[in-house]
């Protein structure tokens, strides 16, 4: 089953994105007006395949911060429920004091949306407000819901669309939306939903339709990241990218193990035939520190488990004499603790607790499999990032598949050493995409999945800006072609670097006229001079003043036309000044950029000078030679 979207259309709504449309399709030409649909064919597309076999298309949504980005990645992206509060367009302060079950609407006090596919070269509609959009408020004696799903024919000489059937979840397939949003908890500061938030009382039909599964694109953990680096590498970094980095596993109690506490616990917990007999105060029984590491994760859960509980359980049995004869003497004496306390709380406070010695006993394991030389005395695990290890991954994937309730997650901290802040951003989003991918089940009947990524490049540096599309590209075809999936891509972005690495035809900009929006063609795109994307008023209007607009081409300009290292004095001196950090990052990247093409320049020039030296000193040697044979003869 083949799938495709082809254009979105907005309308009223609560945001300053209305009436604004893309037409994403390069088989069709598409456009929305009136309560009518316009498609033609096209003629017959000649760049096909140009961002390799499994992507289809990759469409970039460009415009300056506020010019609503997001809010129409949002349409596309988020589950219905989410987007409901952009459409009640009734004045809220008249509704103040008036119960939400009292407010009547009709379809025009609702806002409206639509997206068009073709899922097996059949025309597939799903949005909002079918009514207000086109006339038609019943299918085959059914209500068409407010968030509608259906297949449609559509007259082309006429123009014409109908209504076939209602979109069932037996006929739609897993057709996946993935969006990837980059601010931190963005659904929860934008969304909010109150009980007593106003809707409309036709929403509360039985639900006849059903859209397109949406998915959010997670932050990946740091078992995707370790992955990332075994996997893709070698296509996506650098050779020395990482080389330094560590996985640091450790116990969240840095101090719990030191002699003044580990001592001060034991006094109050032990009598002196057990502090004998347990591992941790016996240091010198150990050999391994894997073993010390292990004994200090039921040491650390059966403290916490006293520290929590102590006043509701006994300790007497532990004290008691006859503690340590009740086990084996080789089995672990911490676990037993830990197991003791335990069951003491099933057994007198909560008999639902959860079991956090058997989740100690899962990871202890894949822990077992892990070599001696990645444990550093016994107090914590370091794993180079970039070196990859199936005991480590297996590790590291089961610590992360634990539900949030387990032991693992409040005994141990698993965090980056020697990684920048810049590099883990950048990781971060490809590990992301990798975790998304790992979702994917290819045994699905549908080939095709549609990928939204909200300004992903936002804290990158510029240089990795300019390599997304590439590393993406190569991620998704090598992807595709193991699994048999393609893909069709949604950026936003209000950075140049990316614009040179797509097609004109795929770029869409959002332009800003009198507080209304419009999509217009671009002007710039695929092998673009970053120069002349720069220089465009198009991405420098939306955070600086007029002056500095003037000021920032001047100095693109000089560093342009810089014949010499000398003439880009004054342009660092300029770009020093520059207050919007990612406008400054872009003009250092292009400072340092063409500094080493002077230097590299002027040292050929310096070589090139010396060669013509040694040549007229060879050629007045030779003069001379010639001469003295001359008088010899």
């Amino acid at each position: 089953m083949r799938v495709e979207l082809l254009y979105l259309y907005v309308g009223e709504n609560n945001t300053p994105i209305k009436n604004i449309d893309i037409c994403f399709s390069h088989n069709y030409a598409i456009k929305y007006k009136d309560k009518t649909l316009y498609i033609d064919k096209a003629k017959e597309y000649k760049n096909k395949d140009f961002y390799g076999k499994y992507v289809k298309k990759c469409s970039l949504i460009v415009g300056k911060n506020g010019s609503g980005k997001t809010t129409l990645l949002n349409f596309l992206g988020l589950m219905s429920k989410n987007l409901n509060k952009y459409y009640n367009l009734k004045d809220k302060e008249k509704r103040k004091n008036i119960k939400a079950s009292e407010i009547k609407f009709n379809y025009n006090d609702l806002g409206c949306w639509f997206a068009l596919y073709t899922i097996n070269e059949e025309f597939y509609i799903e949005g909002y407000n079918f009514q207000r959009l086109f006339g038609q408020k019943n299918l085959n004696n059914l209500r068409i819901s407010l968030n509608f799903s259906l297949f449609i024919n559509y007259d082309f000489e006429k123009k014409i669309l109908s209504p076939t059937n209602f979109a069932q979840r037996s006929i739609i397939p897993l057709v996946d939306f993935y969006y990837y949003k980059r601010l931190p908890n963005s659904n929860n500061t934008e969304f909010e939903f109150h009980e007593n938030y106003a809707i409309s009382n036709i929403d509360n039909e039985r639900d006849t339709t059903l859209r397109l599964f949406r998915k959010e694109i997670t932050n990946a953990n740091i078992s995707n990241i370790y992955n990332l680096f075994k996997n893709y590498s070698k296509l996506l970094f650098e050779k020395d990218f990482g080389k330094k980095a560590k996985i640091i596993i450790e116990n969240k109690k840095h101090d719990l193990f030191s002699t003044e506490i580990f001592d001060k616990n034991l006094n109050i917990l032990f009598n002196e035939e057990t502090k004998k007999k347990l591992n941790y105060y016996n240091n010198d029984k150990y050999c391994k520190s894997k073993d010390k590491f292990i004994t200090s994760l039921y040491y650390g859960l059966a403290l916490g488990l006293w520290e929590a509980y102590g006043e509701k359980i006994s300790i007497k049995n532990i004290q008691s004499k006859n503690f340590i004869s009740r086990y084996d003497p080789n089995i672990n004496i911490e676990r037993k603790i830990a197991l003791y306390y335990q069951e003491e709380i099933q057994n007198k406070i909560d008999k639902n607790f959860h079991d956090y010695v058997k989740d100690i006993d899962e990871f202890t394991k894949y822990l077992n499999d892990v070599d001696e030389t990645y444990f550093i005395h016994g107090e914590k695990i370091e794993i180079s990032l970039t070196q990859h290890n199936i005991s480590i991954q297996k590790v590291l994937d089961y610590f992360y598949s634990r539900p949030e309730e387990n032991a693992l997650s409040q005994i141990l901290n698993i965090k980056y050493k020697n990684l920048s802040n810049g590099e883990h951003e950048y990781i971060e989003v490809f590990g992301s995409l990798i975790k998304m991918l790992s979702d994917i089940k290819s045994d699905n009947d549908c080939k095709d999945r549609v990928l939204i990524f909200d300004e992903p490049d936002r804290t990158f540096h510029p240089e990795w800006t300019s390599k997304y599309i590439s590393n993406l590209i190569k991620i998704l075809n090598n992807f595709g072609e193991k699994k048999d999936i393609y893909f069709q891509v949604i950026i936003s972005t209000h950075s140049p670097f990316m614009v040179s690495d797509v097609l004109k035809e795929d770029i869409y900009k959002i332009e800003i006229k009198n507080e209304s929006r419009k999509i217009v063609n671009s002007e710039y795109g695929f092998a673009s001079n970053y120069y002349d994307i720069m220089k465009d008023t198009f991405f420098l209007t939306s955070s600086v003043g007029h002056f500095a607009q003037g000021k920032i081409q001047s100095i693109i300009i000089q560093i342009e036309e810089a014949k010499a290292i000398s003439d880009l004095i004054e342009s660092k001196k300029n770009i020093e000044v520059v207050g919007d950090e990612y406008l400054r990052k872009i003009l250092i990247h292009k400072y340092h950029h063409k500094l080493e093409l002077l230097n590299e320049h002027e040292k050929n020039m310096q070589t090139k000078e010396q060669i013509e030296e040694q040549i007229l000193i060879k050629e007045k040697e030779l003069r001379d030679l010639k001469e003295l044979l001359e008088k010899n003869e």
